[in-house]
């Protein structure tokens, strides 16, 4: 009697969750490489005149490096020329993505998502405007090409171009905070799953009809099949926006995570160690400190839970001397960063957890009160 029913539930589990989710765990691998691939960038020395000089006379550059500069030029449909200071230098578009990091509101924390902002990734051959003067961020190897040197991207050494305003020294926290998706459920695939499942239900439905099936089947099969759209109704609205916040609070504890093992990529793990410092890429050192105070002029991040006391070095710090690596960025953590991660990795997971409950509820409670207003009105 109640085979349909269990067709379009299963139809609706398939289209409206399975399909969406691998799709979601797609794009939020895609995002984690991408940022990364960032973060090994970080590492890699800035691109000097000498270099371009000397760098893939033979093939290839056996060596990354990394280029701050401002567009010059564009060069047909696959090239653009770059400058900084003394170097200019070609970058080969043509199987790299241009990437573009939105403007964000700087009065904010800087894991908060709407801080962070957003990073947008384009395929080149559908960028329409990019002005002379442009900042541009390119990473990646040289390659020699009609003997000149080009930036190409490589397998294994993905080419990373980005557009951007601001700071440089801001550019890596926007990079690893933006590079993700704020809804990673409403993705390609979700797309297309959500047209074929409305598609395939439509006509379980039409020939539940047309079949003479009892209306109570009827009933519960169509509010299956328009749940998603039932979620925003009251009074499960209310469960939905409650979703919606804590979804937001998964993706800004996640950020967190994230900015607070940023800094510990340069050092090791031995917290018997008061001060440390290592040689950057360019020369100069990046230090490591715990402080009662931390220093002016430095990016704070101290989160609502971290626990800072009146205890001796209560602040970690870290800062660059003797050297300009943006990459290199000034920062302190209300506590140890290392504890920080954890917490954060643990508070998005018990977000996401209870988001996904009152996203689940806010569909049961709707369906259920539609279903009795139903029986309650024939």
């Amino acid at each position: 009697m109640f085979l349909p029913v269990f067709a379009v539930f299963a139809a609706a589990l398939v289209f409206y969750v399975v399909f969406p989710v691998a799709g979601a765990f797609r794009l939020r691998a895609t995002w984690r490489r991408f940022r990364s691939r960032v973060e090994i960038l970080s590492h890699a020395p800035r691109l000097r005149y000498r270099d371009v000089a000397t760098s893939g006379a033979e093939g290839p550059a056996s060596r990354e490096f990394r280029l701050y500069g401002r567009l010059e030029a564009v060069e047909g449909e696959r090239m653009v020329w770059v400058r900084s200071g003394d170097v200019t230098v070609a970058v080969d578009l043509s199987k790299a993505p241009l990437y573009i990091v939105e403007s964000t509101e700087e009065t904010l924390p800087p894991w908060s998502p709407e801080r962070a902002g957003t990073v947008e990734r384009h395929p080149w051959n559908r960028v329409r405007v990019l002005s002379e003067g442009t900042k541009i961020f390119i990473g990646g190897k040289l390659a020699l090409e009609g003997g000149r040197q080009v930036f190409v991207d490589l397998p294994g050494s993905p080419l990373i171009a980005v557009s951007y305003d601001g700071d440089d020294r801001e550019l890596l926290t926007h990079l690893i905070a933006g590079g993700r998706d704020p809804n990673e459920y409403w993705n390609p695939i979700t797309r297309l799953s959500l047209s074929v499942g409305i598609g395939a239900m439509s006509l379980i439905l039409l020939s539940l009809w047309t079949a003479g099936t009892l209306p109570t089947v009827r009933t519960l099969s169509f509010l299956i099949a328009v749940s998603p759209v039932l979620a925003l109704a009251p009074p499960g609205l209310a469960l939905f926006i409650m979703y919606r916040r804590l979804w937001r609070r998964g993706l800004s504890e996640r950020t967190l995570r994230d900015l607070a093992r940023l800094p510990l990529r340069y050092f090791s793990t031995d917290d018997n160690i008061i001060l440390r410092q290592v040689t950057l890429p360019d020369g100069g050192h990046y230090l490591f400190s715990r402080e009662n105070v931390p220093p002016e002029g430095i990016t704070l991040i101290e989160p609502l839970w971290a626990r800072v006391g009146q205890e001796k070095e209560a602040w970690t710090v870290f800062r660059a001397q003797d050297s300009d690596d943006p990459a290199a960025q000034s920062i302190a953590f209300a506590g140890e960063p290392e504890v920080i991660a954890a917490e954060a990795m643990h508070q998005s997971r018990m977000a996401t957890f209870w988001a996904g409950l009152c996203l689940i509820f806010s569909l049961l409670l709707n369906i259920g009160l539609a279903f009795f207003l139903w029986r309650a009105l024939r």
